[in-house]
């Protein structure tokens, strides 16, 4: 499975200034959200998830084929609620119920993501 690196890096690049937006350019960490991928279905199409190295962060990008491309989600927290958000020109159609699917995960559901995108990225750091 090839991993869309290039784009989840200009992804990481752009979210880091939204994720953190009281912080001072100097203070903002930087979040590396390349642990992963994990597939996962949301609304019907196909996503890759990652986790994000705060383990409470997650990325959610567009697989091969899937017509929501390009697109991406975030969930993460920020004022002790969790946001979510997307962003890209894939059709709406497919990026709607994925939306939808993934504002209704639990917190216990998004650890278990976190986790489990951690495990599908440990044979690839060996």
């Amino acid at each position: 499975m090839t991993r869309p690196v290039s784009t989840l890096f200009i992804i990481l690049a752009c979210m880091g200034a939204a994720a953190f937006p009281r912080l001072s350019r100097a203070q903002q960490p930087q979040l590396d959200c390349s642990l992963g991928p994990l597939a996962k279905t949301y609304g019907g199409s196909s996503w890759l998830v990652y986790a994000c190295s705060d383990n409470k962060s997650l990325v959610v990008v567009t697989s091969q084929g899937n017509p929501g491309s390009p697109f991406y989600f975030m969930l993460t927290p920020q004022n002790g609620k969790r946001r979510l958000f997307g962003e890209g020109t894939g059709r709406k159609s497919a990026t709607d119920p994925a939306f939808a699917e993934l504002s209704r995960l639990t917190e216990d559901e998004i650890a278990g993501l976190i986790e489990s995108a951690k495990k599908a990225a440990a044979p690839q750091r060996q």
